[in-house]
């Protein structure tokens, strides 16, 4: 599935597959029950954006680095997307193991901007296409 899912989706998550999800609504839980689109290919109950942000953030890096992600497949961050070593490949290829990172451009700091359905490796960084 390409549905957006945050980690505070688990806990409703597993609620709905273990058929308590109406005692884990009455929680007011942060996130929502995702057994829909990971099994029965409903759309997803989250059309938000999605947020992220590195643990130490606010601590350790400046400027301070956040990253959104809504679910037309736009990513944009804040500063650096940091250095993985690998990355997952498009899902529509029968390719299910972990691709090793070319050497990546040094990129200057501020927002980049990438489509990771179109981009799904962030190789092209586009904030200027797209102000």
């Amino acid at each position: 599935t390409e549905a957006l899912m945050d980690g505070a989706d688990w806990l409703p998550t597993l609620c709905g597959i273990a058929g308590v999800g109406e005692a884990c609504a009455r929680l007011h839980l942060d996130g929502v029950d995702q057994s829909g689109p990971l099994f029965r290919g409903e759309p997803t109950a989250r059309t938000e954006v999605y947020f992220g942000q590195h643990d130490q953030g606010a601590t350790v890096r400046k400027p301070y680095d956040a990253a959104v992600r809504d679910g037309e497949g736009w990513k944009l961050y804040q500063d650096s997307p940091g250095e993985p070593s690998c990355y997952s490949p498009p899902p529509d290829t029968l390719d299910r193991g972990c691709r090793p990172r070319p050497e990546a451009p040094v990129l200057p700091s501020g927002p980049k901007l990438y489509n990771v359905r179109e981009d799904p490796e962030e190789r092209r960084e586009v904030s200027a296409q797209h102000p």
